[in-house]
């Protein structure tokens, strides 16, 4: 425990200081707080008193101007209205009742009072007015005469003597709570100076004490930046200071490096990195962190052979989509997007003919070079070169090594001499429906032959629904052309249905005709 206060000594003080300061600074506060407050309640009852002089003041202003306009019978001598007596007061009195809840104070029967006499004789004010415009100055002089203004001057004055009596005794208790709290900030002002000196001065002692333990720190600093931060393999600088700029660069440096990766840029070097220094930091955070930035450089290398693989297939499939009703164009467009798409030179489309081990063969559907189309008519036997026994094999083969004129005897797709030769089967339902082949200058990688492959499916499923569509219309075209037989055949037994009518009433005329000439010569003959 001992041990552990001499450890904490300096906190400890340093802690009581701070605590001393932040009870002087709230006590300051409070200060300041006790010195509004006393401020506000002398506003406040410097502005009740206003409030009610005011009033008295609009008392008086009232007799006066009703004894001027009495005698002299003139609207000039009038200066106060009614209207005006009545707004003035109301505005007084609003200020007045909101200052006294403010205060809280309880002495509100003789207010009310107050507040009563004032109405009142204002409406006496305004009655006795209205007697001199009539003329009736009997009826003025006996209400003048009934003095009713003097129980109100007599609650008026009670009530000023306990009303100023109250904001007195308030502005003392106020002004007392201020000279208390002046009083608790001196005191807490030499506390502050008898306790918190000495306590500096053996904080200053200690501190130096522990400068020896700092230099070994900061020692111990430069040994485990190299060792976990970044070793640059030679000898650094000495001073303390230097030695805490360093380290705090490496960190930014490392900050930044991080940063740099986390945006995507995965090119970024440490720059004090050399083939000399490699070594050395393997194992610590600068290592560690060239590690991340490959294992990042791989990933993102991933990412774009997966987005380039789908962005593909999908531009690929609306093309399907654009000519799978024409089987020749289907064939083209196919293979033109996808020498384009793989940056290809030359390549051709073979599509099967046939039935199964009836005559079938492969068919040159599409061919396509150095952006020219090709007008090629070949047919590949099965089993025949790489492209026919691709098909039976139904596998996919990659050449990286042709010797010259090698794609002139095999393949068929010209006289160039490519580096590079991809075959694929484009199979549907497990059925080998056509084959690409394509031949470029650079080798062809694993995601682009997956890419082929199943760019493959598409064509091989629309070649075998344009296929079934050719067949359904040769069939539809048979059908029609039966029909058209049948149709002409039976135009030609009704023709001749018609002859042979026609032919039966012409015999049947000339049979009558006759038949009349012998009834006609047997008649002579009688």
């Amino acid at each position: 425990m001992k041990q552990f206060f001499q450890k904490q000594y300096i906190s400890f003080a340093l802690s009581y200081i701070l605590f001393l300061i932040v009870i002087s600074a709230v006590f300051s506060y409070y200060n300041e707080y006790i010195i509004a407050r006393n401020e506000e309640v002398k506003q406040q009852a410097e502005s009740i008193m206003q409030q009610t002089q005011n009033l008295a003041q609009i008392t008086r202003s009232i007799d006066v101007s009703l004894r001027g306009y009495a005698l002299m019978k003139e609207d000039r001598f009038l200066f106060l209205s009614v209207e005006e007596a009545r707004q003035t007061n109301q505005r007084n009195l609003a200020t007045v009742d909101s200052l006294l809840r403010l205060q809280g104070y309880d002495d509100l029967e003789l207010y009310a009072s107050v507040k009563q006499g004032l109405h009142e004789y204002t409406d006496l004010y305004e009655q006795m007015i209205g007697l001199i415009r009539q003329d009736s100055m009997a009826d003025f002089r006996q209400l003048l005469s009934e003095d009713r203004g003097k129980q109100f001057w007599k609650n008026y004055e009670q009530f000023t003597t306990r009303l100023y009596a109250y904001e007195d005794k308030l502005y003392q208790a106020s002004k007392a709570d201020y000279d208390a709290a002046m009083d608790r900030s001196k005191y807490t002002q030499i506390v502050l100076v008898l306790i918190g000196l000495p306590t500096l001065l053996f904080v200053l002692r200690k501190l130096r004490r522990e400068e020896s333990n700092r230099k070994m720190l900061l020692a111990n600093l430069k040994e485990n930046n190299q060792k976990y931060l970044f070793n640059p393999g030679k000898a650094t600088k000495q001073q303390e200071k230097e030695i805490l700029e360093y380290s705090i660069e490496n960190l930014k440096k490392a900050a930044d490096f991080i940063n740099q990766i986390s945006e995507g840029n995965y090119q970024v070097e440490w720059q004090e990195l050399t083939d000399e220094n490699q070594s050395l930091n393997k194992d610590n955070l600068v290592g560690r962190l060239i590690g991340m930035r490959e294992q990042m450089k791989k990933v993102k290398q991933e990412d774009e052979k997966r987005l380039w693989a789908t962005e593909g297939i999908n531009q690929f499939s609306e093309n399907i989509r654009k000519h799978q009703h024409s089987l020749q164009e289907l064939c083209y467009e196919s293979l033109v997007f996808l020498l384009k798409y793989l940056h290809a030179q030359q390549g051709g489309l073979f599509v099967h003919r046939g039935e199964e081990g009836n005559d079938s063969y492969l068919e040159l559907a599409a061919c396509y070079a150095f952006d020219r189309k090709k007008f090629i008519q070949k047919r590949i036997e099965i089993g025949q070169g790489i492209v026919g026994q691709t098909y039976l094999e139904a596998e996919t083969v990659l050449l990286t090594q042709l010797p010259q004129q090698y794609t002139t005897i095999t393949s068929g797709l010209g006289d160039a001499t490519p580096t590079c030769l991809l075959i694929v089967p484009m199979k549907y339902n497990d059925k080998v429906q056509a084959i690409i082949e394509i031949a470029g200058f650079h080798k062809y990688e694993p995601h682009e032959i997956a890419f082929v492959e199943k760019a493959g499916e598409f064509v091989a499923s629309a070649i075998a629904a344009a296929q079934s569509t050719e067949m359904t219309q040769s069939l539809l075209n048979q059908f029609q052309q039966q029909a058209e037989q049948m149709r002409a055949q039976e135009e030609e037994m009704r023709q001749n249905m018609e002859e042979l009518v026609a032919t039966q009433e012409e015999m049947q005329r000339k049979e009558k005709e006759y038949l009349a000439l012998l009834k006609g010569e047997a008649a002579e003959e009688r």
